[in-house]
Parts: structure tokens; sequence; C-alpha cells
């Protein structure tokens, strides 16, 4: 009797070591599969861009551009046509000039070579002061109009402040390292005086 009672719980505790078995094994797996999602989020390489004029972080998606993202651009781009003095001129419109489409090219570096003169020969500066910022999507381009106020000087002499628009064209090309947002300037102009 002490046998079969023996036996009886033999079986009962290899029936259980092979369920332990399983459940070791499955688990052993699970530790596994986990080991490997978390490496490759761990070497997971993520491209960092830095936005000339960006305001702060923000998460791009592949194709898409947040509006904050153009508008930031849009904002460095105004700035470095729109506000200058004659030592930094020719640097900013070259900076200027990298993001240009070359259709566009020839007709803003014939103005920026004209106004250059002026500039220099009688110490103009001139500063702008955005107060809003408009983008619409035309396709695959952005219309951005750029509200705020112009302030021009010679010398030290403020000579006088009025109200701005300028409207420019931003056409979503193919990104690089230079241009990783992949977006040209098509045109650039003065709308008028601000009128809101």
């Amino acid at each position: 009797m002490k046998a079969e009672k023996f036996w009886e719980v033999w079986k009962n505790l290899d029936f259980s070591n092979q369920n332990l078995r399983k459940i070791i094994w499955v688990l052993l797996v699970l530790l596994l599969l986990n080991y490997v999602l978390i490496f490759k989020l761990a070497t997971r390489e993520e491209k960092v861009l830095v936005i000339p004029g960006a305001a702060g972080r923000m998460k791009i998606t592949p194709g898409e551009l947040p509006e904050i993202t153009v508008k930031s651009f849009a904002l460095h781009l105004c700035n470095l046509f729109a506000s200058f003095h004659p030592g930094n001129y020719d640097q900013r419109m070259n900076e200027l000039m990298e993001y240009v489409d070359p259709r566009f090219y020839p007709e803003l570096r014939k103005e920026q070579l004209r106004s250059a003169r002026t500039v220099k020969r009688t110490s103009f500066s001139q500063s702008f002061v955005t107060d809003s910022i408009k983008t619409r999507k035309s396709g695959n381009s952005y219309v951005v109009n750029l509200y705020g106020t112009i302030v021009k000087i010679i010398g030290d002499k403020q000579i006088s402040t009025e109200g701005r628009v300028y409207e420019m064209r931003l056409t979503k090309t193919y990104a690089t390292d230079e241009r990783p947002l992949g977006l040209t300037l098509t045109y650039l102009r003065k709308v008028g005086e601000d009128s809101e």
C-alpha cells in the first residue's frame, strides 16, 4: 500500500514537473524576446535635425512638415532678408541664397547686388519685427505671409517705422544634409503695408 501511494505521488510529481518545464521554456522564450526588443530600441538610430530659426523641439514625420516648422523656417529666411546692417549684409544674403530655388536665384541676386551698394554707401540698416505669421499649403508648396513692423535706420538715426507684409513661397523638394527640410524659396516679395 505504501508502494502504491509512492507511485501515485510520483506520477503526480512527474506531471507537475512536466508542466513546470513547459512554463519555464515559455518564460525563457518571452525573456529572450524581451531582450531582443529592448536591444533594438536601445540601438535604434534617430535623426536629430537642427532647423534654422526653429523655436524649439518638434517632431517631424517623413513626408510631412508641421506648421510650426514651416513658420519657423519662413521667419528665419525673412529675418535674413529683411533685417541687416552694412557689416552683415553680404553674409546674411549669402546664407539666404543657399535656400533659393535656381529659377528665382538670378532675380533675387540682382536685387541684392543693387541693394548692397546702397546699404554700404549710406550705412543703411533695417530691422523687421514679426507680429504674426500665416501659412497655407498649396500643392507641394507653402505660401507664408509674415506681418510685422520694419524699422529703417541710416547711420545712427531712425528714419521710419512702418507696417510691412512679406509673402514667400516655400516649395517642398528633396531633403539633403544641407537642407534637411527639403524646402526651397521660390519667391519672396513685399506685399504692402500691414492693414491688420
